[in-house]
């Protein structure tokens, strides 16, 4: 947990990439100067969705959680941009974007029954399919 990302312009690609550097096997120094890109270039790859992956466009995944979580979850800052409402029965949404499916999946699943996606579809379904895998390896 809390592995240190290095957001830099890559060469080789002429675009920003983020590099997790625990996976560097020999870093050394390049020769050369490097010109800083202007903070209006990279700042919106930090923080445009949820997680590191950022490279795809973002959308709206809405998470509903139940009454025991919601107070809960509603003192956590998933995203700068996330949306909270609280709804009658006590329970939760969450709207947050992202661009990517691999990490909010991990994040979902934590909190097993406690939560549901209402959107997109697509993520419910990728849930779906680890779930129906997940149920394989603990049957009797």
């Amino acid at each position: 947990m809390g592995s240190w990302i290095l957001l830099a312009w890559c060469p080789a690609r002429q675009g920003f990439r983020k590099f997790v550097l625990s996976r560097m096997d020999n870093p050394h120094l390049a020769a050369g100067i490097f010109a800083s890109r202007p903070r209006a270039q990279w700042d919106c790859l930090l923080n445009r969705g949820f997680g590191i992956f950022q490279d795809r466009e973002c959308e709206p995944v809405v998470l509903r959680f139940s009454a025991e979580r919601a107070r809960w979850i509603s003192e956590q800052a998933w995203h700068p941009l996330q949306e909270i409402s609280f709804l009658p029965a006590g329970s939760m949404e969450l709207i947050i974007p992202v661009a990517d499916f691999r990490e909010i999946k991990l994040k979902i699943l934590q909190f097993g029954a406690d939560v549901e996606v209402i959107k997109p579809q697509e993520l419910r379904n990728e849930l779906r399919r680890e779930i129906e895998k997940m149920r394989h390896l603990y049957k009797e």
